[in-house]
């Protein structure tokens, strides 16, 4: 068995507090990981820290970019245990996204997200939303059964789901200090 994380977190920018106040939710991203160090995440968000848009397919890290720059914010790390195949489907989707996004950039679903909010479900080809990805990678390989479309998923879903376990929750500056300690 592997483990494959999930971290929900807030950033500070004008889109997470819109949304955190829409939502009332605690967490308003989230990103994937093969790693419990979290160096190594992916997402969909800003492709550049200092600038909204354009946004769509990352790798993200806690000790880089909106991250580093949020590190007071909330944030919770999640993980799944998985047998070695689906840990294997989970890394080679995470690889093809990164190479098909080399081709040809995968966009964000900024309409995705007001359809998500509003219920409705979202069916643009290579366009997602931050929660929505991580879904679809976790259901699409066989690690998670989800309880609704892909696209419907919220970062505060994960949250809640019965097969994640929480193995951290408080700042993204503690959990970069918890993770950079050697073993």
């Amino acid at each position: 068995m592997k483990d494959v994380y999930i971290l929900l977190m807030r950033s500070n920018s004008y889109f997470s507090r819109m949304i955190k106040v829409l939502t009332r939710a605690k967490y308003t991203h989230t990103s994937i990981g093969l790693d419990s160090d979290c160096q190594s995440l992916y997402s969909f968000a800003r492709i550049y820290p200092s600038l909204p848009l354009p946004a769509g397919f990352i790798r993200e890290n806690i000790c880089e970019g909106v991250m580093a720059k949020n590190g007071k914010e909330p944030c919770a790390l999640f993980k799944i245990s998985v047998d070695d195949d689906v840990y294997s489907n989970i890394a080679s989707t995470l690889e093809s996204y990164e190479k098909r996004n080399d081709v040809k950039r995968i966009k964000y679903n900024l309409l995705g997200t007001l359809y998500c909010f509003f219920g409705h479900e979202s069916k643009q080809k290579d366009k997602y939303f931050c929660s929505h990805f991580v879904a679809e990678v976790l259901e699409v390989s066989g690690a998670l059964t989800l309880k609704k479309p892909a696209s419907l998923y919220q970062p505060m879903d994960f949250a809640h789901h019965n097969e994640l376990q929480l193995i951290y929750e408080g700042t993204l500056s503690e959990l970069t200090q918890k993770t950079m300690v050697p073993s």
